[in-house]
């Protein structure tokens, strides 16, 4: 990979200038013999390959860089000169050198041609340029220059236009001077990357050559009015250090024109090409080179101390050209190269690399054996922090408002941890080294056995006893794709799978294609079923090399199940139940307790189904099988799962629960008090989780407990882990580093000075925290600019609870006190209940108190009372225990502990009644106060509240009826039956798809010989959706990664966990894989088939709903505000404009833009008009916004009378004001608004003269002279002129500040002034009984009538179609031109007056819902025969409620499925039956209830 050229020397160079016949200035032509001679007496290395447009390869020098540009037109090979480094940036050297200085087209093969040298000859003539008209471009082939398409508004450049041809004449005795035919008619392409839309090409150009590109490119130094138009093949942006190849270049004064007459402009040409036959290049010889490689397969060593070692896999030693970088090559001793130097260096040394790619074997994966044990290595796989689980001070998640946990690491571990992951052996090493003899010695190793280590711990080992296997894999030609295509997954059908025969006692035959699914079923549930490879890949990859090494490791798993996908009417209940009947016969041997792991076998299938359908399931097993043929056990409620007992479950065949019996509010509880570990957390989430895990190992536990030793043992279990306190406390309080500026900094300032004062006087009753140093501990110097600082802010500068990191290992409350003369000091105090303030805390209370809700919360409060003890405060002692809680109960509470101050006050010797105020004061603070017992006994009866009532605990009622005796004597008669605590035949869950949060997770915890899905709908969209299915069947399909699924634990991750996972880039292929295992997964462990069934005749017809004209209005308003946001919803700050407000009460109930505008359209809501239709609605939108407007010119009058005000106070100042500022540019400008222009100056007129001002009126005016006088602000105001300087200050900070809050008003004003202008437009638009037209402002055309009429959603101008459109071209308003109106138009903001319809106000006065509903409602009660029933499937929650609302406004009967899993079912049952008079069912389409139905 090395080539010289030969054959030049300085005589080759002297022949070749003779032979051309040129005259060059000596200086220059000796400069230029001297970069040539140099840049051809040093070997060229290959350097790079630039993969672009045209692949270009690379070769470098000390001296110089030879360029093989693969065009396939024009392949040539390009030799540049490097300028001596001493060289001036600006010398006429450097420009010369910039262009190649020879050059080779190639012929055949890539080293024959004739070499070309580029004498610096620069020759100059005259050629024409001449604009040529063409019809069929607008305006002829005048079209808009840069200047107005990007809004310029200067009169000499927003009209300016140019010609979008142009041809080019060049004199015949010149064009021997140009190296290529430049002349011709060159066409515009504005589209194009060009610097001032300047780029044309060269038509009727021969296509066998390169094309020639006219364009402005600018130069890399020097004015913008030096750069030129050029005469290029190559229009791309070029990088730093290359050089873009050019034909000619003309004058700068060039630039196009609109100008008819043909321009002569001067052309300058460089260089004047020459051709040297003796000149050839060749491959540099390298007999000196040697290098190593492996002669066959790689062999590698991955036990535990494998890794600290890399194994060299290539080896170099090559003679090192002089000039050799000294950084690179370090003499005598090997230098290992780091990321940050490791494009650069293999940039350098790519001439070796490039050759020795071959690697035996590679990209075939070849295995490693060894020892799983000897897998487990903490140096490449650090064990990761313990975490700690507190409050998150921040956000707001969970149900009913609950706080989140938050997960912190220990911070000793994580500094370990860190610290081990930066320190873990590289994959890949490259070692560099240069010897006494000028040889460069390379070697690369790499380490398998680091990659092997990493990858086996990925791989899960619970429940897994197969080995793991490994293997590697090297490829040295890697080439990433440009992005990833994720492939659609496809599901197999059981079409080729034999018919099964019919399953023993059913009632029904099943139909074949059913009798072939029981078939692939049964073959799921064999004890030889085939095993599933669980894998995991990790990779390393030398992305400037091209390397990449991957290390997998895999373990066979054998799991029994599936998911039967059969789409809807296909019959999965039926070949279900033929399963479970198929089985029934079979001997039913109890697993080892190996297996079941202390879990109660049983030979009963429990089926998980969405609550509606658990009545459905069971009529249906007794609609297939024969009577007595199966047990079966139905709970619809957790009320009915305390009454059944374990022998029922152990006697019965089949179980049928609903899905949401697991997530319901007394099943949870019940579920960990039974596991004694301790209470679940309130709200979902990784602590939820992480809690259930814990739970799941107590039942575990107890089970077995129960089996060997009866149930007082686990009576006992549960009554000592009642005791369990699982509650989490505050998160500790960090106090960074924080950057105050301007009015904070002098604040902080000045508190700080105060607190070193205060030391000097008397000590008061304070904690004694001592507040860390500020940077800055001066008094800043009256009148001075305050400087950004950065000051160290304490926590005793915060309002904080704690200011330590561990979380505390006991509870106790403690109380501060205080005495004159006594230090603060910390003292246990007795545990006291809390008393319910409110009755709005009480009724939450007993909300709280439900099901596993029910779990109390304290807090212990730091309170200030006096004591004799010397001990001191101290912050790091603080503990506190808060369970889950409320926002607003932790909100106020740390508001009132921050905002308390502790008094001195003499102790009483008994308690005495609190006053009025204080009782009012203390309620203030925290809604639940912690008193102690005398204190509740002093307080009046009327204040006091009486006690919450404490609901008894789930371990206290026994629902098991552990304390029974017939319990004590047999524990199958335990009640309650957890489900967890059984090791079941099958699990079987319909509807998998719907499961969420807390359902999901236990149902994937529980414990089977074989697992089913029933969905005809799985989750097979995305890789991470493929994953939630293999939870559930126990299978790792890999780890969770963020780019897949960027949701997933996004908010749960830890600072570490997120800073990791951005650490860790994978590439494309890695992903690309992993679709690869899931398609895998999906044809081994699914099916999907068809129902072959007779046709089921039905019609679909389409209703095209047209809106009326208001709720059009509405609709459109919504439309343009998404389309200016590109459809993506950007909730901004809480506003009290009637027009955001309503746009983002839509954004805020919806997720997308797209399911904002389709409840836009699918029905009327205004909660703030309260109408009762659109037209009055819009009529009442039209009033708000006109006293919306009224409200900001009133706002606009308060903050110019107090601008006045202040700038008297602040009297004559050195520079312009910036109220001075707004005054002039105001009166000679206009704020951007003809209107907005016209009301504010009518405004500022009245303030400034002091004249009264009304909405409408205007107040008195002066001459321009007394206006200016006044504006001048001359003389300083009477009485002020011994003001101080820090005063002056104050007073022109608080006056630039209300400036600043003046033309907030103003750019308000103007928003609503064009609010108000487009929505009164769009009625006048909508009026059905006027004659609406309107004369354009642009073309003066006359009395344009409606169908012809556009208007511009962004200002509410409106014109006459043709005009609006050009006027967007430049984005413009329609009144741009007049001066009137400066708003950026663009073409989403075109709203065709037509389009708007018209207003039928006798039909649209009434009372409606929208039109959509009305149509759907005239459908159901004229169109629909009454004997035929309806289906409405509604997709979001709020749009369900004006549906129910709209059926019942108009007497139509209807059924919503809705409370319990028992009322759920005899609904859908009831609505079955001939009985119902309900017409309608109403189901949700992304919930359960829509499945089965």
């Amino acid at each position: 990979m090395r080539v010289e050229l030969t054959g030049v020397s300085t005589e080759t160079l002297d022949a070749v200038k003779k032979s051309a016949g040129v005259d060059i200035k000596s200086s220059v032509w000796e400069s230029y013999k001297r970069a040539v001679s140099k840049a051809v007496s040093l070997e060229l290395h290959y350097h790079a390959l630039k993969r672009q447009s045209i692949w270009v390869a690379v070769y470098h020098s000390p001296v110089a860089f030879l360029e093989l540009s693969l065009d396939p037109k024009d392949p040539e090979w390009r030799l540049y000169a490097k300028p001596d480094p001493s060289e001036p940036m600006n010398s006429p050297v450097r420009r010369m050198l910039d262009r190649p200085v020879a050059r080779l087209r190639i012929s055949e093969n890539l080293y024959q041609g004739e070499w070309e040298f580029a004498l610096p000859h620069s020759a100059s003539f005259h050629i024409g340029i001449k604009g040529i008209r063409d019809p069929d471009v607008e305006g002829e082939g005048l079209v808009p220059g840069w200047e107005p398409r990007l809004g310029l508004q200067r009169p000499e450049l927003k009209n300016k236009k140019v010609w979008s041809k142009l041809e080019v004449t060049v004199p015949e005795k010149n064009k021997a001077d140009l190296d290529t035919d430049i002349a011709g008619t060159y066409r515009w392409l504005p589209g194009c990357a060009a610097a001032n839309a300047s780029l044309h090409v060269q038509e009727g150009r021969d296509e066998s050559l390169p094309p020639v590109f006219f364009f402005l490119d600018p130069s890399k130094w020097g004015e913008n009015d030096e750069d030129s138009f050029v005469f290029s093949s190559s229009f791309r942006r070029y990088d730093y250090g290359e050089s873009r190849p050019i034909f000619a270049s003309i004058d700068t004064r060039y630039r196009q024109s609109d100008t008819e007459e043909t321009e002569s402009i001067a052309c300058h040409v460089q260089c004047r090409w020459v051709a040297e036959p003796a000149v050839k290049i060749q491959t540099a010889s390298s007999a000196d080179a040697t290098f190593g490689a492996p002669p066959s397969s790689l062999k590698f060593k991955v036990g535990v101390d494998d890794c600290q070692s890399a194994q060299a896999i290539l080896t170099c030693k090559v003679r090192l050209p002089a000039g050799a970088d000294d950084m690179i090559w370090p003499k005598n001793t090997w230098s290992e190269v780091d990321q940050i130097h490791e494009r650069t260096t293999f940039q350098e040394i790519a001439f070796l690399t490039e050759r020795l790619r071959e690697v035996p074997n590679q990209g075939d994966w070849l295995e490693t054996s060894v020892d799983s044990r000897e897998l487990a290595c903490t140096t490449c796989s650090p064990i990761p922090p313990q975490l700690h689980w507190v409050l998150d001070p921040k956000a707001k998640g969970g149900k009913g408002g609950k706080r989140s946990a938050l997960a912190l690491e220990d911070p000793s571990q994580a500094g370990i941890f860190e610290l081990a992951l930066k320190n873990r052996p590289s994959p890949f090493v490259t070692q560099l080294r240069r010897d006494d003899e000028g040889f460069g010695h390379v070697r690369i190793g790499i380490n398998i056995a680091s990659l092997t280590h990493r990858v086996t711990a990925r791989l899960p080992s619970e429940n897994r006893h197969n080995p793991i296997q490994t293997a590697y894999r090297i490829t040295t030609d890697y080439m990433p794709p440009a992005k990833l295509t994720r492939p659609k997954f496809v599901l197999k059908s059981n079409r080729r799978d034999p018919a099964h025969k019919g399953p023993p006692g059913f009632r029904i035959p099943l139909r074949p294609e059913q009798l072939r699914s029981l078939t692939w079923m049964v073959a799921q549930e064999r004890l030889d079923v085939p095993e599933f490879e669980e894998e995991e890949i990790v990779e390393a990859i030398i992305e400037p090399l091209g390397w990449r090494a991957e290390a997998k490791a895999t373990r066979k798993v054998r799991v029994r199940g599936g998911v039967l996908a059969d789409e809807v009417g296909y019959g999965k209940t039926a070949i279900t139940l033929g399963l479970i009947s198929c089985s029934l016969d079979k001997e039913w041997k109890i697993p080892k307790s190996s297996v079941t792991r202390g879990l109660i076998p049983t030979q009963a299938t429990l089926i998980i189904v969405p609550a509606h359908l658990v009545k459905q399931w069971e009529s249906e097993v007794s609609k297939f099988t024969k009577k007595n043929r199966m047990t079966v056990v139905a709970v619809y409620t957790a009320m009915q799962l305390k009454k059944r007992t374990i022998e029922e479950f152990l006697d019965a065949d089949i179980v049928i629960v609903p899905s949401n019996l697991f997530s319901s509010n007394t099943y949870l509880p019940t579920l960990a008090a039974f596991g004694a570990v301790g209470a679940l957390p309130g709200s979902f989430g990784r602590y939820f989780r992480e809690r259930l895990d814990k739970t799941i190992e107590g039942v575990r536990a107890q089970a077995k407990r129960l089996q060997d030793d009866g149930a007082e043992p686990v009576w006992k279990a549960i009554v000592e882990g009642d005791k369990i306190d699982t509650s989490l406390h505050e998160a500790p309080v960090i106090a960074p580093s924080k950057r105050l500026r301007g009015r904070a900094f002098r604040q902080m300032a000045e508190a700080r000075a105060l607190a070193e004062e205060d030391k000097a006087a008397p000590a008061t009753s304070r904690s004694r925290v001592k507040p860390s140093e500020a940077s800055v501990t001066h008094r800043p110097g009256e009148g001075q600019r305050m400087l950004d600082v950065f000051i160290d802010v304490s926590p005793s500068d915060l309002p904080h609870k704690y200011t330590r990191f561990d979380p505390p290992s006991r509870v106790e409350e403690i109380e501060i006190e205080d005495s004159d003369d006594a230090k603060p000091s910390l003292r246990k105090r007795s545990s006291r209940r809390s008393l319910v303030e409110s009755d709005e805390e009480e009724e939450d209370t007993k909300k709280a108190s439900v099901g596993r809700k029910q779990r109390k919360t304290e807090e212990e409060d730091y309170e200030m009372e006096e004591a004799s003890s010397d001990e001191s405060f101290s912050a790091d002692e603080s503990e506190e225990s808060v369970q889950t809680i409320s926002d607003d109960e932790s909100d106020s509470s740390s508001k009132a502990k921050a905002k308390a101050k502790p008094k001195p006050k003499a102790k009483p010797k008994a308690p005495s009644k609190p006053t009025k105020k204080e009782a009012a004061q203390s309620s203030k603070k925290r809604k639940s106060t912690a008193v102690s017992d005398d204190e509740e006994g002093k307080k009046p009866a009327k204040k006091t509240k009486a006690p919450a009532k404490e609901k008894p605990s789930v371990a206290s009622q026994d629902p098991w009826k552990l304390q029974s005796k017939a319990v004590k004597k047999e524990w199958k008669e335990m009640q309650c039956p957890i489900l967890e605590m059984f090791y079941w035949n099958r699990v079987v869950v319909d509807e998998y798809t719907y499961l969420k949060d807390e359902a999901h997770a236990l149902i994937t915890k529980l414990e089977s010989k074989h697992r089913w899905i029933l969905s005809g709908t799985p989750p097979i969209h995305d890789f991470a959706s493929l994953k939630t299915i293999a939870v559930f069947l126990g299978i790792h399909l890999g780890v969770d990664d963020e780019d897949e699924n960027p949701t997933t634990r996004g908010s749960e991750r830890t600072a570490v966990e997120a800073f990791h996972s951005f650490r860790e880039i994978r590439s494309v292929d890695w992903y690309a894989h992993r679709y690869e295992v899931g398609q895998r997964f999906l044809d081994q462990y699914v099916r999907q088939n068809i129902a072959e069934i007779d046709e089921i005749i039905f019609h679909e017809h389409i209703e095209l709903i047209q809106l009326p004209a208001a709720e059009r209005a509405l609709e459109r308003e919504l439309d343009h505000t998404l389309r200016a946001q590109d459809m993506m919803i950007k909730r901004g700050k809480k506003t009290h404009s009637d027009r955001d407000q309503r746009i983002m009460k839509s954004l805020r109930e919806a997720k997308s833009a797209e399911e904002a505008l389709i409840k836009c359209v699918a029905y009327y809501d205004n909660v703030q008009s309260g109408e009762d239709n659109a037209i009055k609605a819009c009529d009442y939108v039209v009033k708000v916004r006109k006293a919306e407007l009224e409200a900001c010119q009133k706002d606009i009058y308060k903050t110019l009378q107090k601008l006045e005000k202040q700038r008297k106070a602040v009297g004559k100042t050195e520079q312009e004001t910036h109220y001075q500022e707004w005054i002039r540019v105001t009166k000679s400008s206009g704020v951007g608004d003809h209107e907005a222009t016209r009301i504010v100056r009518e405004i500022y007129e009245a303030a400034r003269s002091g004249t009264a001002w009304s909405v409408g009126g205007s107040g008195s005016k002066k001459d321009d002279e007394t206006d200016e006088a006044s504006d001048a602000s001359s003389e300083e105001p009477r009485g002020k002129k011994g003001k101080s300087d820090s005063a002056k200050a104050d007073a022109i900070w608080e006056h630039r500040q209300t400036a600043h809050a003046l033309r907030q008003l103003v750019r308000e004003l103007i928003g609503r002034v064009r609010s108000y202008r487009y929505f009164e437009a769009v009625r006048d638009i909508q009026k059905e009984h006027v004659e609406f037209t309107m004369d354009c402002p642009r073309c003066d055309r006359k009395a344009v009538p409606r169908d012809e009429i556009s208007l511009l959603s962004s200002c509410g101008h409106m014109g006459c179609s043709d005009c609006v459109k050009a006027c967007t071209i430049n984005e413009e308003c329609v009144r741009a031109g007049t001066s009137e109106c400066q708003a950026p138009a663009q073409a989403l903001n075109i709203v065709p007056a037509i389009s708007l319809g018209t207003d039928d106000e006798i039909k649209d006065a009434r009372r409606h819902f929208g039109k959509k509903l009305e149509v759907v409602v005239d459908l159901i009660k004229n169109r629909i025969p009454k004997d035929e029933r309806v289906i409405l499937f509604i997709q979001y929650d709020d749009l369900m409620k004006k549906v129910l609302e709209a059926l019942r406004a108009n007497k139509i009967a209807c059924l919503l499925l809705s409370g319990t899993a028992m009322q759920q079912s005899e609904k859908l049952s009831h609505f079955q039956s001939d009985e119902a008079k309900e017409k309608v069912l109403v189901l949700a389409l992304e919930d359960e209830s829509a499945s089965g139905a």
